[in-house]
């Protein structure tokens, strides 16, 4: 079976690579146990095809347009990092379409949408965590899997 339809797998790491490039401690879910001081974790969850994105390969339609959700979480202790807001901010300006975005060397992105966040703070070990949530629509090479 092709790599490439391990969606998860690889737009985790390619985006948590993506965000290392950019100067920014991230892995994607199975990359750690537990999420440790002041680092970032990426996680993908597949939202299934776009009815729009249809080819005919050995004469059968294939969806080659896929969308799904990336989420990214932000956890800061403040006793060590008080740059809790910048690190947010970084994530968001790298993942914008068209100025610093996120490619994909697997897949053709095609957006990236901006979606809610929430955020968590943990008085108890002092620290912030922040889920950032993206909406990506990408397209699938079906001739290459």
């Amino acid at each position: 079976m092709s790599k490439n339809f391990q969606f998860e797998k690889n737009i985790e790491g390619e985006v948590s690579a993506f965000l290392v490039s950019k100067g920014l401690k991230a892995y994607p879910t199975f990359g750690m146990v537990e999420l440790a001081e002041n680092n970032i974790q990426v996680a993908f969850e597949y939202g299934g095809i776009l009815d729009t994105g249809r080819q005919v390969l050995n004469n059968q339609f294939e969806y080659d347009l896929h969308e799904g959700q990336v989420m990214i979480q932000v956890q800061t202790y403040r006793e060590n990092d008080l740059l809790h807001h910048e690190r947010i901010g970084k994530v968001r300006a790298n993942m914008i379409n068209g100025v610093n975005g996120f490619t994909s060397n697997q897949y053709e992105i095609f957006d990236i949408q901006p979606q809610a966040s929430s955020t968590i703070q943990n008085e108890e070990n002092n620290l912030d965590q922040t889920t950032l949530m993206f909406q990506i629509t990408f397209k699938l090479d079906h001739t290459k899997t």
